[in-house]
């Protein structure tokens, strides 16, 4: 009998513990940045009190010095195509379940031609804007707005990108949320096909 009721406690303990685990509040810190120096992409997990990050996923990609090796404005229709994707997976974040902490993500292209660069840049700023909406609409303005630009680079041949976003969060809804979970897929096999074709031209990440 003692048995069983040390039992049954120890299991009411491990259903408790379990339970403020999932519910426990946790922020996501997703970093991506892409220069002519290198390509960047960094998540960071932090539990509340919110005064300690753990590393969770990193990648940094340098230069390729082969010719051709470097991305080039053949390159941006599968860019932007990339960037709607991504966009999609954190519109999914943002469900209402999830409390947007920062959203920055600023831009530059150019492709070689005033023409191409300005359709390029208003393409950049349709996806931006699809989040910047989703953003106001789900999460208000208790943070503040976003912060996102697009800059057009005329006399040189770039694409620069820099995103920041802080998400916070807890177990409970991200293994409840199936359209995060689908979309995350999504990323991971897209990030699977980067690291396959990284050798190609503007397959940085």
């Amino acid at each position: 009998m003692r048995w069983a009721s040390l039992t049954l406690w120890a299991g009411v303990a491990l259903a408790a513990g379990l339970a403020v685990a999932f519910r426990w509040p946790l922020r996501f810190d997703l970093s991506i940045t892409r220069g002519a120096m290198r390509t960047r992409a960094t998540v960071r997990v932090s539990p509340w009190p919110f005064l300690v990050s753990i590393p969770f996923y990193h990648r940094d990609v340098p230069p390729r010095a082969a010719r051709g090796a470097q991305w080039n404005p053949a390159d941006l229709p599968e860019t932007l195509g990339r960037l709607r994707r991504m966009v999609r997976m954190i519109a999914s974040v943002a469900s209402l379940g999830h409390k947007l902490i920062e959203l920055t993500w600023h831009s530059s292209v150019g492709t070689g031609d005033a023409a191409c660069t300005a359709i390029a840049c208003g393409q950049l700023w349709t996806i931006k804007s699809a989040l910047a909406a989703w953003a106001y609409s789900r999460w208000g303005r208790r943070q503040g707005p976003p912060a996102i630009s697009v800059s057009p680079a005329f006399d040189q041949t770039r694409f620069h990108t820099a995103l920041h976003l802080v998400v916070e969060t807890n177990l409970a809804v991200l293994l409840g949320d199936a359209q995060l979970r689908a979309a995350l897929m999504s990323l991971l096999a897209m990030l699977g096909k980067r690291r396959r074709n990284e050798p190609a031209a503007g397959h940085e990440y």
